[in-house]
């Protein structure tokens, strides 16, 4: 087989039409052997022939897309160094575009034998361990266009891919569970129906599912940049990141951005003893740290500028190549130093921000993991999944007592969680029912979507009842649910005063200096400041000027809404509210009532000193008559 010197960049493989280029760095190693192998599993190794600045490579004419294969490098075993180079161990290219196979739990797997932890293991991995494929760069991406919907108007709804789509009965068998499947009409036509404008998926870059993680590294990823081929139906190796392009584009054609959920903190390889697939083999020093001499949690050493350059390569072809419109990190990176996990990130948190590609697209923390990467050292321009929200949201709708405070801060997007640098959309909302009665989901879903931010929904909230199943059982959808969210959805999509621009940071949110709203006992007698701290928020009415707006439209012109009355009534009883005295002396009617969804909006018309029957633990909005607010256009929101 020929074997040109090639080039060390890029990274991976990459075919050029006439044959494959293949490179793979590490610093350790002394010897590279490129592994090739035919549909049935026989192996043919090539030394790559050249080495430069570490990268090593190699091109070979007449090989091309659907190739399978993976590396074997010799070099230094010494596990105290951090160094477990092992020919006998078949690797995982980090920079696959695709992968063929799974990771299959055996010993062949581990760095050395058990308990004895100065010696390599002898046993041949290559039956274990999941290989790399040449990919076709090639895809119709025609007509393609990325919604790029501004952060104050999105609607995020997060999902599996599979448990999304495994029973819709509309979807042909055999391709359930896929992104094929996902790019459906009938599973696309329920998101648009649902008024969503962009789909969080969760787990698709290549990982190591449950059934066959070799320890204990069960859902982590092992291959950064390529969609997870469990989730692929189309027949073919390498035809996963094929059908993810075609799901891409399918909902971008409905207007619905593709958020991915992304994880850099750990990887699959973490275990004692360790696990070795990719990373641990190439260089085991250079991506978890020469301080990690095998076992540990297989933290990626952002720090070393190679894995680095890995993350940001990986993002990049995300971007660039499968046209993703943004990432949710898990856990979100932070703004300071460290080393390890979170802390670690904070390198990452930095240079996005000034990657021309990546600064482009929604960047979403979770701070999941704990205060390391807390919300007030989230890098300029990122996104908070706010998980304070959905604590506020439980104990609100749950009875438990929430003071006027926490429920104006939640409302108003959360100033508190960013420091008053952030505008109110940096907010990204979860609320997660306390327990399954459709009205009281109802009730936190419309508290949601009329708080200030993104309002993030889960795969089930349309059900009859509440959770999120395994897979999305569509045979127990609520066609009341749907509807009332896509009207929720509607309403937010209309009212400009619903996705306000210009941070509450520095505005009064009660009291004589508070201009944005109003807030009033469920008799109509407004919340003066001495009462204020010694009410609750159970049953309280609050009035959303629509004059307050002070971002401006595109032309620099003023921003006006109809003001709208917020009936919260958190309380196991029915409660009478008097519709409080308001400028101008017109009515409000009716937008929604969460305990009578089906009642239509302009019902009604209520004066001030009108009586409202608020049912237990729901909300009606009312909105003031006599007002057309005037929307900017998109530009101008984000």
């Amino acid at each position: 087989m020929d074997v040109w010197p090639g080039q060390p960049a890029p990274l991976g493989a990459t075919y050029d039409g006439t044959g494959t280029n293949f490179a793979l760095y590490s610093e350790v190693a002394e010897r590279v052997e490129l592994c090739l192998f035919d549909e049935d599993g026989n192996e043919k190794r090539v030394d790559l022939p050249e080495v430069t600045s570490c990268c090593w490579h190699g091109h070979l004419p007449g090989v091309g897309p659907g190739q399978r294969y993976g590396f074997r490098v010799h070099g230094r075993w010494d596990p105290a160094a951090g160094h477990l180079a092992n020919p006998a161990k078949l690797l995982l290219d980090p920079y696959a575009k695709a992968v063929w196979g799974e990771v299959v739990a055996d010993a062949a797997l581990l760095a050395h034998p058990l308990g004895d932890p100065t010696t390599p293991s002898e046993l041949d991995s290559a039956a274990c361990v999941p290989k790399g494929v040449v990919v076709d760069p090639w895809f119709d991406w025609s007509g393609d266009q990325p919604p790029s919907t501004p952060p104050a108007q999105t609607v995020i709804y997060e999902a599996d891919v599979r448990a999304l789509t495994a029973s819709h009965p509309d979807v042909p068998e055999e391709t359930r569970g896929s992104y094929a499947a996902l790019a459906h009409p009938a599973v696309v036509g329920h998101l648009t129906r649902l008024g969503v404008t962009a789909v969080n998926l969760r787990c698709v870059q290549q990982f190591v599912p449950a059934r066959s993680a070799a320890r204990r590294a069960t859902g982590l990823p092992i291959g950064l940049f390529a969609p997870h081929n469990g989730y692929g139906a189309w027949p073919g190796a390498g035809q996963p990141a094929q059908e993810f392009r075609h799901m891409v584009k399918a909902l971008h054609a409905a207007g619905i951005e593709v958020l991915i959920g992304v994880a850099f903190h750990r990887t699959a390889e973490a275990g004692d003893p360790p696990v070795v697939v990719s990373f641990r083999g190439i260089d085991n020093a250079v991506y978890y740290g020469a301080g990690e001499p095998g076992g540990g949690a297989a933290v990626l050493d952002l720090r070393h500028p190679a894995v680095l350059r890995l993350v940001m390569d990986s993002l990049r072809h995300w971007v660039e190549v499968l046209h993703v419109d943004g990432f949710c990190f898990r856990p979100a990176p932070s703004a300071g130093p460290g080393r390890g996990g979170e802390d670690d990130l904070a390198l990452l948190g930095g240079v996005l921000g000034q990657d021309p590609v990546l600064n482009r697209v929604k960047l979403i923390a979770d701070p999941s993991s704990g205060a390391a990467c807390g919300p007030g050292r989230l890098p300029p321009g990122w996104l908070l999944l706010n998980r304070r929200y959905g604590r506020f949201a439980r104990d609100y709708w749950g009875g438990r007592p929430v003071t006027l405070d926490e429920l104006a801060l939640r409302l108003a997007g959360s100033p508190d969680l960013h420091g008053g640098q952030r505008p109110p959309y940096a907010s990204v909302n979860v609320a997660d029912p306390d327990a399954d009665a459709g009205e009281q989901r109802r009730s936190l879903l419309a508290l949601l979507f009329v708080s200030q931010g993104i309002p993030l929904l889960r795969s089930g909230d349309e059900l009859a009842d509440a959770g999120a199943p395994a897979a999305l059982d569509w045979g127990r959808l609520d066609p009341t649910m749907v509807e009332f969210i896509r009207r929720l959805a509607a309403v937010r999509r209309r009212h400009p005063l619903l996705q306000r621009r210009d941070s509450f940071a520095r505005r009064p949110l009660h009291g004589p200096g508070a201009a944005d709203s109003a807030w009033f006992h469920p008799d109509g007698r407004p919340i003066t400041v001495a009462e204020w701290a010694g009410t609750g928020a159970a049953t309280v009415a609050v009035v959303l000027d629509g004059e307050a707006i002070t971002a401006l439209g595109p032309r620099g012109e003023r921003i006006v809404d109809s003001s709208l009355l917020l009936l919260l009534n958190a309380s196991p009883e029915a409660t009478l509210f008097t519709v409080p005295a308001w400028p101008g002396g017109r009515r409000f009617g009716l937008v929604f009532d969460s305990a009578a969804p089906d009642d239509e909006e302009g019902a009604g018309a209520y004066k001030s000193g009108d009586s409202v029957l608020v049912e237990p633990r729901s909300v009606v909005l009312l909105r003031l008559a006599g007002r057309r607010p005037t929307r900017p256009s998109r530009t101008t929101l984000e």
